[in-house]
Order: C-alpha cells, then structure tokens, then sequence
C-alpha cells in the first residue's frame, strides 16, 4: 500500500493557501495558513504529525525539524574569533622567523665577508711581505756592492798617496801628491762623488810649519785648473779661471777669519778636485770644525776606521751621525 505524505512549503514573499497535489505520487501541498498534517497509511493502521510552521528565517535540516538559529550564530562566532585569535598568532610567528631568517641571512653574510677579507688580505700581506724582503735583499746587495765599488776606489786613491809619499821619503803633514788631479777626476767619475779632498792631521806643533809648507807647495792648485777645464764630465755653475790668484792669507781658517793658535788639533783641506777659487785660499780650511763633517773626522781619530759621515741634505741622517 502506498504511503500518503503531506510537505509543508514555504514562500517567504507571497503568503497563500490552496492544496495542491500530485496523484500520481500521492503527495499533497498546503499553504502557510494551513495546518501540516503529515500521513502515513499502512496496510495494518495510520499514524498523524501536525505542527504549527512559523516564519522566523529558519530552514529544514533535512529532518523535518527547524535548527536552534540563536545557538549556531553563537558558536560561529566563537569560531569566528578563535580563528582571528590563530590567524593573528600565526602571522606573529611568520614575522618573527621572517626576521629570524633575514637576520641568518645577513649574519652569514657578513660572517663569509668578513672572512673571505681576512683571508685575501693575510694573503696579500704574505705576498707583500716575500716579495719586499726579496726586493730589499736584492736593493741591499746593490747597495752594498755599489758601496764597495766606491770605497775601493777612494782606497785605491788613497794607497796611490801613501805610496807617493813613501817614495819621496815624505813624512807626514808635509805631502804633496804629484798629478793629483788627473787621479781624482778619475776616482771622482767611479765613486759619482761631487768633491774628492785630502784632509792633512796638523797638531798645534806644526801649525806654523804646515802654513809655509802649504804656500811654498800651492802649485797643484794650478795644475788642477788645468784639468778642470779640459774634464767634460765635471759641469759646475762657475767660471773656471785660468790662473790662479796666489795673493790669499794661507793661515788655517774656518770661513774668512784665520783660526785662533792653540785650539788644534786641526785637519785643514790639501788637494782637492774640483778646486774652485774664492776670495780665500782653496785649501787649509779647518774642516774639524764644520758641524756635520767634525764628528765623523773625530770618529776617525778615535777608532782609526772607515767613517760614512751624514748626508749633508738630510737632516736625520746628521742627527744619526
């Protein structure tokens, strides 16, 4: 046997009444108005439901019964503000390991820089440090040869007047080197030296005998004006004379005044080249006396060795001096 069902339907914007139905199914409609009677026939008895429908933007679960509206907008927003409460959280911990990351980032970053600097650097410096102990080995040696060069020269010169003096059975202070001149313009061209001079060692005792001696013996100022002018390799700022003036006081002297006695030992100059004339003698100047060249003579005397007296252009090498 079929069953009988009655639905309720709803029209929220028209309100009517009337039944409709459909035989075929056996399903029968009724308005709002109306009072829903569910039916069902069976073969042994029936059963009826009947409910007052009320309008209040509630809809069937399904069921046949209305949902407690008041109760699910409730939980949907404690669900509503729960998931805000998570969602906040949430972005909190994204921004903080966010930071966390870029922070880790910039700190390797700076970590790898650092020490990639430090590593080429300390490399650089190795490499600096190699390669300017090779170059200075190598400038040293030049030096040094160089230097050995020159000095030999100046010996070979000064064993030349040593050897002349012991030839002519002379004794010192009183010397005199023949061809002077033409040797030193030699000895000058090797060592690249500006000046060559003897300095003669004359105690208080033989000052006065050293001054005649000088005058008497001043001809190699003039042999040595003679190869000056012929020495293209000596370019000086002034005029060569031809003769030499031999109306000069040849007392020992520092400047233009004569040295006052019995302050000697003196050490004045004897051949020199090149020799240029002034308006005083070209040789006996006290030379003991010249502030950068007395200490190294003194040194001299004292330790009876090679001295490499100051450079005279250079303050801090006179003050090492």
């Amino acid at each position: 046997m079929t069953p009988k069902v009655i639905v309720t339907q709803m029209n929220s914007a028209t309100h009517y009444h009337g039944e409709t139905s459909d035989p075929e199914l056996g399903v029968t409609a009724v308005g709002l108005d109306d009072d829903p009677n569910v039916e069902e026939g069976h073969s042994t008895g029936s059963s009826s439901f009947s409910e007052k429908y009320i309008d209040d933007g509630s809809t069937s679960n399904g069921t046949g019964a209305s949902p407690d509206t008041s109760t699910n907008n409730h939980t949907q927003g404690e669900l509503s503000e729960g998931s805000l409460d998570i969602a906040k959280k949430e972005n909190l911990l994204v921004t903080y390991w966010r930071a966390l990351m870029f922070g880790v980032l910039f700190a390797v970053t700076v970590t790898v820089g650092f020490v990639v600097w430090y590593l080429v650097r300390k490399s650089q410096i190795a490499d600096f440090n190699r390669a300017y102990e090779v170059d200075s080995e190598k400038i040293y040696e030049f030096l040094g040869h160089a230097l050995d060069a020159k000095l030999e020269a100046v010996d070979a010169l000064a064993t030349m007047i040593v050897t002349s003096a012991k030839i002519k059975n002379e004794t010192w202070p009183y010397t005199v080197m023949g061809d002077f001149a033409s040797k030193a313009a030699k000895i000058r061209m090797l060592t690249d030296a500006l000046t060559i001079q003897q300095y003669q060692f004359v105690d208080e005792e033989n000052r006065v005998g050293w001054e005649i001696f000088a005058k008497q013996n001043e001809g190699w100022v003039q042999d040595t004006l003679g190869i000056m002018q012929e020495d293209s390799t000596l370019h000086i700022q002034v005029e060569i004379p031809e003769v030499y003036d031999t109306n000069h006081s040849t007392s020992i002297r520092f400047g233009p005044d004569p040295v006052a006695y019995h302050t000697g030992p003196y050490f004045p100059t004897w051949h020199t080249y090149p020799a240029v004339p002034t308006t005083n003698s070209v040789y006996n100047w006290n030379s003991i006396l010249h502030p950068d060249l007395g200490p190294g003579i003194r040194d001299l005397m004292e330790n009876h060795k090679v001295v490499i007296g100051p450079v005279l252009n250079y303050a801090k090498t006179q003050e090492e001096a």
